[in-house]
Formats: structure tokens, C-alpha cells, sequence
């Protein structure tokens, strides 16, 4: 019974706000090939929930657009280049621990995320020039659940306004079926959060 009245209290006192985000989405690959980051961005709703004086609990509920630009070659076809511009639309969940040191505060936790649509633009370069160029949907040959873990820091401006970074490392493939590399999720996200209720 305490547990649960310990449980609700942190709740009732939970700070809800919104936060934006500007990310720099990337991709890892094994093995390895080039690959170009996109500057993108995502938004959501998060609810801080004070455990001790310094440390608190974050769950946030995020629309985050991902993804990267892959750049392959052909042995067979040395003077070709194939472009994958990879789009990924997720629903992030990411549960946050946090310490605070009075303004700053660090903070690391776990992320599911759930893949709402993917989708490439694809393009094949023969001595620069374009000579193929198309987009499709790749929702099916990508996983629909993706697990990431986040590491970070941030300052709390005033009550209200905070500014913070994170890196999220993917721990799950992102494609499905993986014949030649797998790729995994690596973003840096630059986010400004403001508390709505409290």
C-alpha cells in the first residue's frame, strides 16, 4: 500500500511539459560503408518525476524522424554509385534517469521505439550523372521495433525552460532482412523542453 501511494504521489507531482528536438541522424553499418548524416527534426511530450532531490524519472512520448544517406559501389560496376537516402518515422518511448547537480543534470536510460513508415530514395550514379531515380516504400523489409540506449546532459534555464543533448546508440538492427550489412540507429538530438504543468 505504501508502494502504491509512493507511486501516485510521484505521479500527482510529476512536471508535464513539451519538448522539441533537432537531431543528427546517422546509421551504423557493419561492415562498414559511408555513410552521410541528415539533419532532421522531432517533437513530443515528456513528464518529469522528482524521486529525491537530485534525482528524477523522464518517460517522454516522441515523433522522431531518422534516418541517413548510404553510399555503396559494385565490384562488378566500378564506375557506379548507388544512394540510398534512408527516411525512418518512429514513436519514441525513452525512460530517462537524471541527476541533478543544481542547473545541470546528466541523465541515461533506454529507449523503445516503435517504426511508424520507411521509406528510401533511391538513386544509381554512372560517372557522377544520374541514370536511375526512384522512391518505395521499405515499411516491410524493416524492423518494427527498435531499442536504443540514451546517454546525456542538459540545463535547466528557469522553472519552466530547459535545454538539453543526447545521444541515442541503437542496439537492434534496423533492417530486416540483412544479406549484405546491418544497420542500427545513432542520432544526436539537441532538444529545448518546456513545462506546461506543474
Amino acid at each position: 500500500m505504501m508502494q502504491a501511494q509512493d507511486i501516485q504521489s510521484l505521479i500527482n507531482d510529476a512536471k508535464i511539459g513539451v519538448k522539441g528536438m533537432l537531431n543528427l541522424a546517422d546509421m551504423t553499418v557493419n561492415p562498414s560503408h559511408r555513410i552521410d548524416s541528415k539533419i532532421l527534426g522531432g517533437f513530443g511530450t515528456f513528464a518529469q518525476m522528482s524521486i529525491t532531490d537530485n534525482i528524477s524519472f523522464q518517460p517522454e512520448l516522441l515523433f522522431s524522424l531518422q534516418g541517413g544517406v548510404q553510399h555503396t559501389f559494385s565490384d562488378n560496376f566500378p564506375d557506379d554509385e548507388f544512394v540510398t537516402d534512408e527516411k525512418l518515422n518512429y514513436l519514441l518511448v525513452p525512460l530517462m534517469g537524471q541527476y541533478h547537480f543544481d542547473q545541470f543534470y546528466i541523465e541515461a536510460g533506454l529507449q523503445p521505439a516503435f517504426l511508424l513508415s520507411a521509406k528510401i530514395h533511391n538513386q544509381t550514379l554512372q560517372n557522377g550523372k544520374v541514370i536511375l531515380d526512384y522512391d518505395m516504400s521499405i515499411t516491410d523489409q524493416t524492423n518494427l521495433f527498435d531499442l536504443g540506449f540514451n546517454i546525456g546532459a542538459g540545463y535547466q534555464i528557469n522553472d519552466k525552460l530547459f535545454a538539453g543533448i543526447r545521444y541515442n546508440m541503437g542496439l537492434l538492427p534496423i533492417n530486416r532482412y540483412r544479406k549484405k550489412a546491418t544497420l542500427k540507429n545513432s542520432v544526436i538530438s539537441f532538444s529545448v523542453g518546456y513545462v506546461i504543468f506543474n
